[in-house]
């Protein structure tokens, strides 16, 4: 099972935390590439021999996982909408 905590969205950008197996992995992201919606890990910067900066993932998903955790956040966007109907009575 993979839940999402910590949801945030920031300067059109998402974060979030994930728990899966007893494992919990902070800063994670979704980005936008050319392929399309992917899942990256928390990752940090690094200064290459060019003196350029540059990002190394720190944790990296396989297929199933980001599956799964594009699927626990669409369930977390449904169950939002589902709440945030008019007739809720308060």
């Amino acid at each position: 099972m993979i839940k999402i905590k910590d949801y945030k969205e920031f300067n059109g950008k998402v974060f979030f935390t994930v728990i899966t197996n007893g494992i919990v992995i902070r800063d994670c992201k979704i980005a936008n590439g050319p392929n399309g919606r992917f899942v990256s890990g928390p990752s940090r910067s690094y200064t290459d021999k060019q003196g350029q900066t540059k990002w190394f993932n720190q944790v990296q998903f396989n297929d199933e996982m980001t599956n799964g955790i594009l699927q626990a956040l669409e369930d977390r966007e449904e169950d939002k909408q589902d709440v945030e109907v008019d007739d809720v009575p308060f």
